[in-house]
């Protein structure tokens, strides 16, 4: 065993995700404006990353020209502080994205809540019906609607000034420490599948996801060259990807843009890794071969093993060789 510290400065930001069916908008105002209320979903916790190891809670409740998001997290905790980052709330018909709205928290001053054990932070988006694009007006939840997401971005700081970090070897020890190093860079969650200063769209099976060459440029060297000589995709602002799908997409960009990525599947975590390679992102393929290794088993590590060799990615590679040899021992 291999024991050092580490300091860590920069605080820890995650995305959890929520979404619901929702029926159409027409017929929800018409039920909210003759009950003249205010309709309530119950309180909800996630159960997956940091959230899931404190008390928490958060709620959303919508009238007819308004949706608030109230979040409520712990004010005291022996290892974090915790507050509420810029989320989104979006906007979806049939699985694609309609609209995005942007969720500014800010906490609640009252005497009550100074005082207690925890703090509530709201973010509301009003007028809802209609929202300002370039000047003219667009309805952006209309009855073509039917689903609700709701992005919630937390922040969590130490409150010590070290964290002692034990790692099965010196190797995974410094290969800890370079996801460290790299996640502290300029935040660009804000511009995350945003189409604001987009200069290039990923596409994928149909799919269009915005994005902007800088960004994209200054995380993998592969995209650098692609917008430095002259190629079809530089001069359409358009990169078709036919070997992921496009949740596989959405999770790259997320990565690159907020410094993480949502829980995944299998063959998703597998795609991730097999596009850190091909554009050459050493972190995201360390944050992948960390993932898969969890998922190895007596039954899949030939499969992996072969991947992990194709794609070198070393961790994973070891892991699945060890468990093979074990197999073959115990017949």
């Amino acid at each position: 065993m291999v024991g050092f510290f580490i300091q860590v400065d920069e605080p820890e930001v995650q995305e959890f995700s929520w979404s619901v069916m929702v029926p159409p908008y027409s017929k929800m105002k018409e039920r909210l404006d003759l009950f003249d209320r205010r309709k309530i979903c119950k309180d909800h916790k996630f159960h997956t990353g940091f959230l899931a190891r404190v008390d928490h809670k958060w709620r959303l409740s919508f009238d007819s020209n308004s949706v608030t998001v109230l979040v409520v997290l712990p004010r005291i905790d022996p290892e974090y502080r915790y507050s509420m980052r810029e989320s989104q709330l979006q906007l979806l018909s049939n699985e694609e994205i309609k609209s995005i709205q942007t969720l500014c928290f800010t906490n609640d001053q009252s005497p009550s809540n100074r005082r207690g054990t925890a703090i509530r932070w709201f973010a509301r988006w009003c007028n809802i019906t209609f929202y300002n694009n370039k000047g003219e007006y667009h309805q952006a939840w209309n009855d073509s609607i039917n689903q609700i997401r709701i992005l919630l971005r937390v922040e969590r700081t130490s409150n010590l000034r070290n964290t002692h970090a034990v790692m099965d070897s010196l190797e995974d020890g410094l290969r800890y420490q370079s996801i460290l190093e790299n996640g502290r860079r300029i935040d660009c969650s804000p511009f995350f599948m945003s189409d604001q200063f987009s200069d290039v769209v990923l596409e994928c099976e149909g799919q269009t996801f915005p994005a902007h060459r800088f960004l994209l440029a200054c995380r993998s060297p592969v995209f650098h060259r692609m917008f430095s000589v002259d190629m079809k995709e530089a001069a359409e602002g358009r990169i078709v990807i036919e070997d992921m799908e496009p949740q596989a997409v959405i999770e790259m960009l997320r990565f690159m843009y907020c410094g993480n990525v949502s829980m995944l599947r299998k063959d998703l975590w597998i795609q991730l890794l097999t596009a850190s390679d091909k554009y050459d992102m050493p972190t995201l393929k360390i944050l992948c071969e960390n993932e898969i290794v969890k998922l190895l088993n007596p039954t899949n590590a030939i499969e992996l093993y072969v991947t992990a060799d194709l794609h070198q990615a070393l961790l994973v590679k070891d892991k699945a060789l060890k468990i093979i040899r074990l197999s073959v021992l115990l017949r």
